[in-house]
């Protein structure tokens, strides 16, 4: 009877956890459930693995898991068509096993004995799957977006610090808890979590001493004549003299609203042959007629059989400055239809207003690899970042971007169709926040946008930090070989010690 009620109260635990990890899907932009959510469900999980007694309690695990993640993440790439949606299917098994892997290995560490990673190696393993496996998409550190203490430590540590905190606290916890009667757990325990106290007390610092940006411009965005994608997949790309009466349109009303900039959402117009010329041009003649700047985004087909995602920019006196193409192509969904860019960001150096600013841009998926970032001029005062989300990836590319901002110390405008426009400073403060899905494509939105950058010390020191988390991850994965060489070893004298035994009492016998 005890070990039944021991058995379900197992289960309710690994209940509570999937529960907590398809919770934020329910919740939308509830800050505090996105933020807890991961340190509950993994503290759960982690308990669930280290108590198992029995093999077949992993196909529950993993039944429970996979059952999850696809609540929390159906269709994630869109259904608009059967490739996508079998992408999206393939997706959610990879990321189940890739989930899977670390609570795997842990057992399997701690199975075989103790070694110099009893605590450690669940959150290395983490950051080694989502080095290798998950990428940006489902990193940690985007669930901590609303943290505003602990995603500074991303000015410090970059790219799978915080989802390397997130897993090792609760890693210690349960060490702590499964340990209670030795009183040297406890000693460990809290020796592990000191210096993580002291990142949370480091980000609080910089966050409650961060200077208040009051340097605004007033700034617009549009969306582009063709997008009522989502509701109508099928609708046919809007043709030239459509294009060019939106741009000249929403030009207008955003020079009669106050704005010096416009930019539009990632391929707001669809163009073939030389009509990006003459929509350039058209472009050019209309920043000089009402005297602002426009970021214009074009998707762009000539003869060839792969695209450009382009983005132009022309000065309040229309003038061309300069142009971009998206160099990170997303996979399966752009690597095959788009020539990428040749990964040089462009940074202006313009005057709005009476200030002298730099301006970079990328498009939209750029924005998640921060190292990439990095390479831009370290005097730019403005990152625009055009995007284009869709509905099932809900919030998650403004925190992918936010994150990577907020490592290269720059402010962030993203303008983006289908999904979150948002601005934050370079400590991660949102100033503003708008969703775009299913509104109005036609309307012009307003933003005040402030300016100004500050210096990271992961800027400075990223290229020798990032190498350190991939030597950790090794050393991490040698250790468990070598324990689990040791576990076979030993397995294999202490056979050879019995057979010798039995062989000796036999010949004793004899």
């Amino acid at each position: 009877m005890l070990k039944n009620k021991k058995e379900i109260f197992r289960l309710i635990i690994l209940l509570t956890g999937c529960v907590f990890l398809i919770l934020p899907h329910f919740t939308g932009e509830n800050e505090f459930i996105y933020t807890i959510s991961p340190w509950i469900y993994l503290t759960c999980f982690i308990f669930y693995e280290r108590t198992m007694e029995r093999k077949t309690e992993w196909g529950i695990f993993i039944f429970l898991l996979l059952t999850s993640i696809e609540i929390r993440y159906q269709d994630f790439l869109g259904g608009y068509d059967a490739l996508l949606h079998i992408s999206s299917i393939f997706l959610l098994i990879v990321l189940t096993l890739g989930v899977s892997v670390p609570f795997l290995m842990d057992r399997i560490y701690l199975k075989c004995g103790r070694g110099l990673f009893s605590i450690t190696l669940f959150p290395f393993l983490r950051v080694l799957v989502e080095r290798f496996i998950f990428g940006q998409q489902f990193n940690l550190s985007t669930t901590q977006f609303g943290n505003k203490w602990l995603i500074q430590s991303e000015a410090y540590f970059g790219d799978y610090f915080i989802s390397f905190i997130v897993a090792f606290i609760p890693s210690i916890l349960i060490y702590v808890l499964l340990n209670r009667k030795d009183k040297k757990a406890y000693i460990r325990g809290g020796l592990f979590l000191l210096p993580c106290l002291l990142v949370f007390m480091l980000g609080m610092v910089r966050y409650h001493t961060s200077p208040v940006y009051d340097n605004e411009i007033k700034m617009a965005y549009a969306s582009g004549p063709q997008k009522p994608y989502y509701e109508n997949p099928s609708s046919e790309d809007a043709d030239y003299e459509e294009n060019a009466d939106y741009l000249k349109r929403t030009v207008r009303e955003a020079a009669e609203g106050g704005a010096r900039l416009i930019a539009y959402a990632e391929e707001a117009f669809v163009v073939e042959g030389d009509e990006r010329e003459r929509l350039i041009k058209e472009a050019k003649a209309v920043a000089a007629e009402n005297n602002i700047y426009i970021l214009l985004s074009l998707d762009y087909y000539d003869d060839r059989k792969l695209g450009e995602n382009l983005a132009v920019f022309i000065d309040n006196n229309g003038d061309y400055i300069s142009d971009y193409v998206k160099t990170n192509l997303i996979p399966v969904v752009e690597d095959d239809d788009y020539a990428a860019g040749d990964g040089i960001i462009p940074a202006d150096h313009v005057k709005i207003d009476g200030r002298d600013m730099v301006i970079s841009y990328t498009i939209c998926y750029d924005a998640t690899f921060s190292d990439y970032l990095l390479t831009m001029d370290s005097e730019t005062d403005l990152f625009i970042n055009p995007s284009w989300d869709w509905k099932e990836i809900v919030d998650l590319n403004y925190r992918m971007q936010g994150i990577s901002a907020i490592q290269c110390g720059v402010v962030l405008f993203k303008p983006t169709v289908d999904g979150w426009s948002v601005v934050t400073d370079p400590y991660g403060k949102v100033s503003f926040k708008e969703s775009t899905l299913g509104t109005d494509y036609e309307e012009v939105h307003f933003v005040p946008v402030v300016t100004g950058r500050i210096s990271t010390v992961y800027q400075k020191i990223y290229k020798y930090v990032n190498p350190v988390w991939t030597i950790l991850v090794i050393i991490a994965i040698l250790d468990f070989i070598r324990v689990m060489v040791l576990k076979i070893l030993t397995m294999r004298a202490e056979r050879n010690r019995l057979k010798e035994d039995y062989e000796e009492e036999k010949q004793d016998e004899e």
